[in-house]
């Protein structure tokens, strides 16, 4: 494992970035934190790689086993960990962000890079949150497959369910401005229909679901946060797609998606 970026932010970032993310507003501390460096690269190098985003997460650049750039990059899922959960204000802390590389997988003209994302208390140098990351990559343009989970969405026993959410085509390009996030299929539609095989629709972000599902699930459980959670993406969002939150509390489990898609995201949780 080895460092890809490393960044220190200050409290006056902080309190800057907390203000600049008032739509999201309502989400606890120590996860809208994690929103602060989601995409942010301090590489020289900002070009936009072949699937649209930053060059430098490419398997090519971390591997030698690839030569090529891969046309097309999906988030899988992965964790979130909250080591030492803050008492005091957030917005007083000086915090590090450490990104490194965990693996590259080979997968036969495909490859997932995994990733692991750390922020850390820069006073006694405690790590607050740790983040694993699965990101696939492949030169295959999407295929609308029948989708396998249609039928449990509906049998999942839900003790708490969400009401319906649409996620709207200036929310999207929002929070990829705030996170700063370039991937192309979250703000140019015709991208996405020309390039990825994709409907012309933007894409909701994987993130952007899961901190939605994150805010549901620590409302009704009545917490800042839980102890850790583990998530995937199972199909895409779209713009304008409704969608909804399940939340079984005895299998701590909680899942988002609609009748005619199935399960999108599946979370599960540990408090």
């Amino acid at each position: 494992m080895y460092t890809i970026q490393r960044r220190l932010y200050s409290s006056k970032v902080i309190n800057k970035y907390n203000q600049d993310v008032k739509f999201v507003g309502c989400l606890p501390n120590i996860y809208k934190i994690n929103f602060l460096d989601m995409n942010h690269n301090s590489n020289d190098n900002k070009s936009l790689s072949e699937d649209g985003y930053f060059d430098y997460l490419q398997p090519y650049k971390l591997s030698e086993k690839f030569k090529n750039q891969f046309h097309r990059r999906l988030w899988l899922g992965g964790s979130v960990k909250i080591n030492y959960p803050v008492k005091n204000s957030y917005e007083k802390m000086n915090i590090t962000l450490i990104e490194s590389l965990d693996k590259v997988r080979n997968l036969k003209n495909k490859a997932i890079v995994s990733t692991k994302r750390e922020i850390i208390n820069s006073a006694d140098n405690k790590v607050l949150l740790t983040e694993h990351r699965d990101i696939y990559y492949t030169n295959e343009l999407h295929k609308n497959v029948e989708i396998a989970s249609a039928d449990a969405f509906d049998k999942f026993e839900a003790d708490y369910e969400s009401d319906a959410k649409v996620f709207t085509s200036d929310e999207i390009k929002k929070f990829s401005q705030i996170t700063e996030n370039p991937h192309l299929i979250h703000l140019d539609a015709k991208y996405n229909c020309n390039k990825e095989g994709l409907p012309e629709k933007l894409v909701v972000q994987g993130p952007y679901l899961l901190y939605e599902c994150i805010q549901f699930l620590t409302d009704k459980l009545n917490v800042t946060h839980v102890d850790s959670i583990e998530y995937r993406n199972n199909a895409i969002v779209f713009e304008d797609d409704t969608v909804t939150i399940k939340l079984n509390k005895t299998e701590k489990k909680l899942i988002l998606g609609n009748k005619e898609k199935g399960i999108c995201l599946t979370l599960n949780y540990l408090l």
